[in-house]
């Protein structure tokens, strides 16, 4: 039996992501159609993961690459609508 989320069975559909839905699920409780909280969780989230690459190559000690994908990542995460 799956977990309905959102009203859709996703077995019944073929996809299934966990983590995915039950963000959705939390964050349609918390904000409703207010589109300002998803927005927020998303920046939070992107600046939590460009954190984390920015710690992760600086312990490589590879010069300037920690930089390098840090700007990457937000560049790529910032230009997708």
């Amino acid at each position: 039996m799956a977990w309905p989320v959102c009203g859709f069975n996703h077995a019944q559909l073929g996809n299934y992501h966990p983590l995915v839905d039950t963000m959705y699920w939390v964050e349609a409780k918390l904000w409703g159609q207010e589109v300002f909280g998803y927005h927020l969780v998303t920046i939070a989230l992107h600046v939590a993961s460009a954190l984390l690459l920015v710690k992760i190559l600086g312990k490589l000690q590879i010069r300037g690459a920690w930089l390098a994908a840090a700007i990457l990542l937000c560049i790529r995460r910032s230009s997708n609508p």
